[in-house]
């Protein structure tokens, strides 16, 4: 399955996004590598209980949205790839709502 980011803003990153029936045992949510290097691929792993929809927001220092992916992940583990090259250097805030409910806000950096 594979989505492309609509955005308001001055780029367009391409996210891939695989997912498996797998389970992985993690704490919910995870951005690695952090901090990422700007043209090298970054991932999210999103862990859902049941199938849902996953939508991931991407905020800049100034708590502007930059991105924004909507997918429909099977239960289990998810894997959505980032492609930074788009992206400026920087401080970035990530929210991940699984249907619909706030399930983390961190922060993630990415360098050149």
């Amino acid at each position: 399955m594979s989505a492309t980011i609509t955005n308001t803003f001055t780029h367009t990153p391409t996210i891939t996004i695989t997912s498996t029936s797998i389970a992985w045992a993690g704490s919910g949510s995870v951005f690695y590598p952090n901090p990422a290097k700007i043209g090298n691929p970054a991932y999210f792993r999103i862990e859902a209980d049941t199938a849902a929809e996953v939508v991931v927001m991407i905020y800049n220092a100034a708590g502007e949205r930059v991105a924004e992916v909507k997918a429909d992940c099977e239960s289990g583990m998810a894997q959505v790839a980032l492609n930074t090259a788009g992206f400026s250097a920087g401080i970035y805030y990530y929210r991940i709502s699984i249907d619909g409910r706030s399930q983390k806000i961190k922060k993630m950096v990415l360098l050149k």
